[in-house]
């Protein structure tokens, strides 16, 4: 039903979190901001360091920030909608999710019909 998903919504919710990013007030700003210097910092990091930042666990610590930025951002941005705000935030949530669990049902398909990878053996 979902075609052959291979990308999830998460960037266009860090998009749209960091347009909404301006209606969160005090911690919640605080929280954002905290998570887009880290990620600057660290983006800055490897871009100036050889051979730096191709590593699957740079991407392992540094996924949890823009994650923290889509949370606090969207969250700050329900409270100001009032009572309106629960179900659009659900529904938004129900949106995300649902396009990340068709993106892995995608490679399950994939991982099921064609295998694992090529290198795999004992010795891994």
């Amino acid at each position: 039903m979902a075609g052959n998903p291979h990308e999830s919504l998460l960037l266009y919710a860090f998009g749209a979190a960091l347009l909404l990013a301006p209606l969160a007030r005090g911690p919640d700003l605080r929280a954002i901001g905290f998570a887009l210097i880290t990620m600057a910092v660290a983006w800055c990091q490897m871009l100036f360091t050889a051979n730096a930042g191709a590593a699957i666990h740079h991407t392992i610590l540094l996924w949890p920030l823009p994650l923290l930025v889509i949370g606090v951002s969207f969250a700050s941005a329900s409270r100001r909608l009032g009572r309106a705000g629960v179900p659009v935030l659900a529904v938004v949530l129900v949106v995300v999710t649902g396009s990340g669990l068709a993106v892995m049902n995608q490679y399950y398909a994939e991982m099921v019909q064609y295998g694992g990878a090529q290198s795999w053996s004992d010795s891994i």
